[in-house]
């Protein structure tokens, strides 16, 4: 078995692999068709394929190792749809809204600047780990996070700039 660490930095590592391109496709698609929430559109029909996708393909393997589709089935872990409605309603409202957001920021500011800009969610999620999950221990860490996204932030404002000149 791997370790679920090395596991994590596998799919963390195929994560920004993978969404660093996701905005490609955009600038071969017809123009007319790709205004911010036409692509959002299509990007959102995608996506549930896949995740549909990637369930059945786990319930596949849990019935191949239970020998039986039902027991595969039940083996699964629960939905809990009456507890994550809410919350995952939300989540998915704000990641889309995000999303449609990262794509017309994109559009205006191109690929460069507006999707480096967009990863400013890694200085949200990592300011909350500091603050409210306390996964930083030490203000010297914590300095240094800040100050690593400060020099990101304005090193790509810097290069953004000089890009349009």
């Amino acid at each position: 078995h791997v370790p679920k660490y090395h596991l994590g930095l596998f799919f963390a590592f195929l994560n920004g692999l993978l969404a660093a391109t996701i905005m490609i496709p955009l600038h071969y698609a017809p123009p007319h068709s790709t205004q911010g929430i036409g692509y959002s559109m299509s990007f959102g029909i995608a996506a549930m394929i896949v995740v549909l996708f990637a369930w059945l393909l786990r319930w596949m393997v849990c019935a191949l190792q239970c020998r039986s589709v039902v027991k595969g089935y039940q083996s699964l872990p629960s939905f809990h749809f009456k507890d994550m409605l809410r919350p995952g309603m939300l989540a998915g409202l704000l990641y889309s809204i995000g999303n449609l957001s990262g794509i017309v920021s994109i559009q205006k500011l191109g690929n460069f600047m507006g999707y480096s800009l967009n990863q400013s969610s890694m200085i949200v999620s990592g300011l909350w780990g500091i603050f409210y999950y306390k996964e930083i221990p030490g203000f010297k860490n914590i300095l240094g996070f800040i100050s690593s996204s400060v020099i990101v932030f304005v090193g790509i404002l810097l290069m953004g700039r000089d890009h349009q000149a």
